[in-house]
């Protein structure tokens, strides 16, 4: 009798395994496509501008904004050029979103009234590069929120967005090329 209770017991814990890992793969599937690294961004020279917008469609000003200062100061861009955006609210925002873009250059410029220069520091991130339209980012962010859990990883800071190819490289949305990153540390 308790050879059959005893088999009995693992044959449910079988089961419970089973139904745990096909959860697993129904709830992860959607995000099963994107790969989640942990690396660092490199400290860095930076121009940066930092602005609360009514909307993200506003962003594309402020890249329009820190392109003027560029040329106007003739700055030269870093061959590892790493533009990218800050998000400094604590949750998701359609209005009044305080953002920050930086872009990584060689030297420094003068700082004037909106437009900062700086050394950027080294920061840890968990990160998932993607392909295509920036309406990802919620599956992105899911993706990276799963990786946490079961991680030796807590956020610890803003997100990043770093732009590889932009609307503004191409129009072919399938080629712009996006990584959502969260700042981390060790538990």
């Amino acid at each position: 009798m308790d050879e059959l209770n005893e088999e009995s017991q693992k044959i449910k814990k079988q089961i419970l395994l089973l139904e745990s890992v096909s959860d697993i793969l129904e709830k992860g599937n959607e995000h099963m496509k994107y790969s989640v690294i942990l690396k660092t961004i490199p400290e860095r020279e930076v121009i940066s501008l930092r602005k609360i917008i009514r909307s993200c469609e506003e962003e594309g000003i402020l890249w329009v904004d820190i392109d003027k200062e560029i040329s106007k100061q003739k700055i030269s861009l870093s061959k590892d050029c790493h533009s990218l955006a800050i998000y400094y609210d604590d949750e998701y925002k359609d209005t009044d979103i305080d953002v920050e873009i930086q872009t990584a250059i060689n030297g420094s410029g003068k700082d004037c009234s909106n437009v900062k220069f700086f050394t950027a520091p080294e920061q840890k991130v968990v990160s998932v590069t993607f392909r295509g339209s920036y309406e990802q980012r919620p599956q992105v962010s899911r993706a990276i929120a799963d990786w946490l859990e079961t991680s030796d990883y807590v956020m610890d800071g803003p997100m990043i967005s770093i732009f590889h190819v932009t609307p503004y490289e191409t129009s072919e949305l399938d080629n712009w090329i996006t990584e959502v990153c969260y700042a981390v540390r060790r538990k």
